[in-house]
Formats: structure tokens, C-alpha cells, sequence
């Protein structure tokens, strides 16, 4: 199963070179998420939501994410 959010990250940078060189993220596991080879690991969401200046959401990129989910709700 693809990641529509993770997908539409990657296409702000126009590539997943870019992407991963802008994010310090491995291009090979972009690669395998894009794929949907794997599972975007929850500790990359607030790094891209940090680095596509808030234009794709945490919570959007892991919304089954319960810390994510609790950090949420906190902040309102």
C-alpha cells in the first residue's frame, strides 16, 4: 500500500533524490516506501513535515500514529 502524503512530499522536491538529499533520509528506503515496499517509519514525519515547511502533515503522513495522535490534541 502506497503513502499518498509521503508520495506528495517526495514530489515537492521533485525527485526522491532531492527529497532524501533535503531531508537526510535514505534514498533506498524512499524508494521501497514509494513502492510500498515498506512502512514510512513514524520517526520520519516530523522531520518532513519540519523540511516541506508544515505543506505535508505528520499526522497525515502516520495518521494510525498514536504518539502523534496524543502530541495532537496537546497542542490545541
Amino acid at each position: 500500500m502506497t503513502n499518498a502524503a509521503f508520495e506528495a512530499a517526495v514530489q515537492i522536491f521533485g525527485s526522491q533524490k532531492r527529497f532524501a538529499e533535503a531531508t537526510g533520509l535514505s534514498k533506498k528506503m524512499t524508494n521501497h516506501i514509494i513502492r510500498g515496499r515498506r512502512k514510512l517509519p513514524e520517526s520520519w514525519a516530523p522531520i518532513i513535515e519540519e523540511k516541506t515547511n508544515g505543506q505535508v502533515k505528520a499526522k497525515d503522513l502516520c495518521p494510525e500514529s498514536t504518539w502523534l495522535r496524543l502530541s495532537n490534541q496537546s497542542a490545541k
